[in-house]
């Protein structure tokens, strides 16, 4: 759908979600759960260090049907999607 653009990290929703200048992205191919469900709260705060008041890349691939960005997230070159995926992996949800 696009390039990759840059923007700033406003604020982290949860383990999948965050709020940044461009507006609200969803990460491409996550299904985290949603607070308080077992898992998500340690997601968030994963997410949190990741991202949180720092600038991201993201490169837009979609739009969900609430009309959040669907996109991949890089951090320092660093692919925030794959990460969350691997703690994702080890949640027991």
């Amino acid at each position: 759908m696009s390039e990759r653009q840059r923007t700033a990290c406003l604020a982290v929703v949860d383990g999948g979600m965050i709020v940044t200048d461009a507006g609200t992205i969803v990460y491409e191919g996550l299904r985290v759960p949603q607070i308080p469900a077992p898992g998500s709260v340690f997601l968030r705060t994963v997410n949190q260090r990741l991202v949180q008041d720092r600038e991201i890349e993201y490169e837009a691939v979609g739009v969900d049907r609430f009309g959040n960005l669907v996109a991949r997230v890089w951090v320092d070159g660093e692919s925030v999607n794959d990460r969350v995926a691997a703690e994702l992996a080890q949640v027991d949800v």
